[in-house]
């Protein structure tokens, strides 16, 4: 109970320890030395009680925590290519350094880092990480929206074996990390931001049953 409470409150902390312990026995236990590299991701089962609810229902208490949802897709973006750890080696002063990017960003861009004195870094493709990326659009069921002329959407983004997993008007359950969308912030509404769900794990309803 202590361990489920944590990552459910603390998701960001507690799954990539999760994953990397996972991924660590994995490796240990597997006598195929030769097999094909694989990164296993958990998977996410219920029930959540109350963080199982409505996209309509979704509040600020439940920002970084995990959340569970049922809708429909109704917008599904390409797949694309996205820099997850990057890796710099500056000439001059012959070292590595490592950028992580867990920000959510539509675009593959190479951003220059400078070191300073106007010392570009090289990017090592070799050694940098990077995943498939796609971003989804659910809705809540329409019975779900019956009580308001607007229905009730977010953004979800899928990463890695997520990718590809579902298409338009599939219904499905979800499950992931409520968070605030921080760089989209405007210097003139710096309280405001819009917010997605980054899934941890997700099942197509139709089928399934």
């Amino acid at each position: 109970p202590f361990l489920a409470k944590n990552l459910l409150e603390n998701p960001v902390f507690c799954f990539p320890i999760m994953t990397n312990s996972l991924n660590f026995a994995f490796k240990n236990f597997n006598s195929k030395k030769n097999e094909k590299k694989m990164i296993l991701i958990p998977d996410l089962k219920g029930p959540f009680g109350k963080r199982t609810c409505l996209i309509r229902s979704l509040r600020a208490h439940f920002l970084g925590e995990i959340v569970c949802i049922r809708g429909i897709v109704v917008k599904r973006g390409e797949r694309k290519i996205k820099i997850k750890r990057s890796v710099h080696y500056s000439n001059k002063s012959a070292k590595f350094f490592v950028k992580e990017n867990n920000e959510f960003d539509e675009d593959l861009t190479f951003d220059l880092i400078d070191e300073g004195e106007g010392n570009i870094l090289d990017l090592e493709y070799g050694l940098s990480k990077f995943i498939n990326w796609q971003s989804i659009l659910v809705e809540d069921f329409p019975d779900q929206n019956s009580s308001s002329k607007n229905p009730k959407t977010i953004i979800v983004v899928l990463e890695n074996d997520l990718v590809d997993s579902c298409k338009i008007g599939d219904q499905i359950e979800l499950c992931g990390i409520y968070k605030p969308l921080l760089q989209q912030i405007s210097s003139l509404n710096f309280h405001f931001f819009p917010t997605i769900i980054s899934a941890l794990s997700l099942k197509n309803r139709f089928n399934s049953e």
